[in-house]
């Protein structure tokens, strides 16, 4: 008779089953965690003035902010990396002139990343947050063009469910986890934005709630001093130093 360790017998063996990995449960897990990610993330709004009050200046483009943010504290959440978009918005229509790439829709021309300021029309300084481990993470948004005679409320949705979509296609989730994965080897972050990562979920969850909104009265609200003639260039074709912007783009840039 063949005699087999203790181990493996099969009483053994019927003791042991709930050693082994529940499956359900395992999934069940992953589901909660999808949700508790999905019931606290939101897009913020960064308004400026609309430059269609000012008469004085050719009309050129319109911004605005746009932030991915915990919904209780308005921090950006840690797998949202706005210059990586940046870089993604940028790249995949010149990848896509000479690779087998489908494109980008035309709304994610032209969009940038610029460092938030700590103090609204304070010290020209970014803003920073801190990890749960106490690391220093700089604070970014993405600055986004719209139509001049666009109607906000209107235009936000539509890029917001646009950028949702594009989201959702396996080769915009493949370059922004590249993207990540060059700035960062924190394998926790890098996980949360792989193919099917947590990040995805939130973001798709995110255009089912409120919006928060913030409406300021100048860019230097929000943008670092350094960064502000590239946005007036941009937005009134005023490529020179800020002592030679009428005082209606003066105004618009730094406030009265």
């Amino acid at each position: 008779m063949e005699n087999f360790p203790h181990y493996l017998s099969e009483e053994n063996q019927s003791l042991n089953k709930t050693d082994l990995p529940n499956m359900e449960l395992n999934q069940l897990l992953q589901k909660c965690a999808k949700l508790n990610l999905q019931s606290t993330v939101t897009w913020k709004f960064y308004f400026f003035p609309s430059i269609q009050q000012l008469l004085e200046v050719e009309k050129k483009t319109q911004f605005f902010g746009l932030d991915l943010v915990d919904e209780m504290t308005e921090r950006t959440i840690w797998t949202h990396k706005a210059s990586v978009w940046k870089d993604v918005f940028e790249l995949v229509p010149k990848h896509s002139e000479t690779c087998q790439v489908q494109t980008i829709d035309k709304m994610f021309d032209g969009i940038f990343a610029y460092a938030v300021r700590g103090v609204p029309n304070g010290p020209s300084e970014a803003e920073f947050f801190h990890s749960g481990k106490g690391q220093r993470i700089q604070h970014w948004i993405l600055l986004v063009p719209m139509p001049v005679n666009a109607d906000p409320s209107q235009y936000i949705q539509e890029f917001i469910s646009k950028f949702v979509e594009e989201c959702k296609r396996k080769f915009i989730r493949s370059a922004y986890h590249a993207g990540v994965k060059a700035i960062t080897t924190h394998e926790g972050l890098i996980q949360q934005v792989d193919e099917d990562g947590n990040y995805w979920y939130g973001m798709e969850n995110a255009v089912q709630k409120d919006f928060i909104l913030k409406t300021n009265n100048c860019l230097s609200e929000i943008l670092l001093d350094k960064n502000i003639p590239a946005v007036v260039n941009m937005m009134f074709g005023e490529a020179g130093h800020p002592n030679t912007w009428s005082d209606t783009i003066k105004n618009y840039a730094f406030g009265k």
